[in-house]
């Protein structure tokens, strides 16, 4: 069998390489839902896939390869559920409101969500034990934090943030805050309507200037 065949083969007919790799992350996404990222094998990936341990090394070097590839899955996950959250707060949400739809979304409210945050959480304690990981977790609080700066400097301009206000070092806070209230909720400590609520009141406390 040539080279071309057995790819063809390993893809499957109208399946392409992405659509086929992308389904090895989910399975192992939901691998290491069910058992924490040791879990996270070639073996178990397979089970979980329903395919051979074979179809799950074509597509990945190593388990190292396999966990950033994951990991970049549930940052875009994290990404989506932002974006779907903005999505419902109509046409042109004011940029004050951005900043709030985005710093409620990090407490979940849902069994979903929470099982999200549980699975982001064990990836990040992961990410500390590889650079590269480490390097896309820094860049992606990075970019959301300027990404909020950026709204609140806007939302000053529009006269809804007090001109004392530094944007990012208020951008900084806030997401340090939401991420907090975030992880309360997730241990079961606090309630998410409750944690929304004090979130909101530090942010409109923020806003006007106060400490």
């Amino acid at each position: 069998m040539s080279d071309g065949d057995e790819e063809a083969r390993v893809r499957g007919v109208g399946v392409t390489y992405e659509e086929r790799r992308g389904e090895l992350i989910e399975a192992a996404l939901r691998t290491v839902e069910q058992g924490g990222v040791d879990a996270l094998t070639f073996r178990r990936v397979a089970t979980e896939a329903g395919v051979s341990l074979g179809r799950v090394q074509h597509y990945f070097t190593n388990r190292t390869d396999l966990l950033r590839a994951t990991y970049a899955h549930v940052q875009r996950l994290t990404r989506q559920r932002i974006e779907a959250d903005l999505a419902k707060a109509g046409v042109e949400p004011s940029s004050l409101l951005v900043v709030r739809i985005i710093l409620r979304s990090l407490v979940p409210t849902t069994p979903s969500r929470l099982a999200h945050r549980r699975v982001a959480q064990m990836f990040d304690t992961a990410a500390l034990e590889d650079a590269a990981m480490v390097k896309e977790l820094r860049t992606g609080h990075t970019e959301l934090v300027d990404f909020l700066a950026l709204q609140l400097g806007k939302a000053r301009e529009e006269g809804d943030v007090a001109d004392g206000v530094d944007p990012a070092r208020a951008a900084t806070v806030l997401l340090a805050l939401a991420s907090g209230l975030g992880d309360l909720v997730l241990i079961g400590h606090t309630a998410a309507p409750y944690a929304q609520d004090l979130l909101d009141e530090q942010l409109d406390r923020i806003v006007r200037g106060g400490s």
